[in-house]
């Protein structure tokens, strides 16, 4: 699952389809897109994906799935 789907309406709904759910575990996975395309001047991980980036999607995908 990632923003581009439904420009993020794909969380909410799995998001809503958790809270109905009760028992095992469930893991979700989704994918942060990199920052910026320029692999000339950006060309590392830290580069592309800084750790308040990563936090920033990490954070607004949790809020789009009402977990924690």
């Amino acid at each position: 699952m990632a923003m581009a789907y439904g420009n993020g309406r794909s969380k909410t709904v799995v998001g809503n389809a958790l809270k109905d759910r009760s028992g095992d575990k469930i893991f979700v996975a989704t994918k942060v897109p990199s920052l910026g395309t320029d692999f000339q001047t950006n060309n590392t991980i830290q580069g592309r994906y800084p750790p308040y980036y990563l936090r920033k999607h990490v954070d607004d995908s949790l809020k789009r799935l009402g977990t924690e």
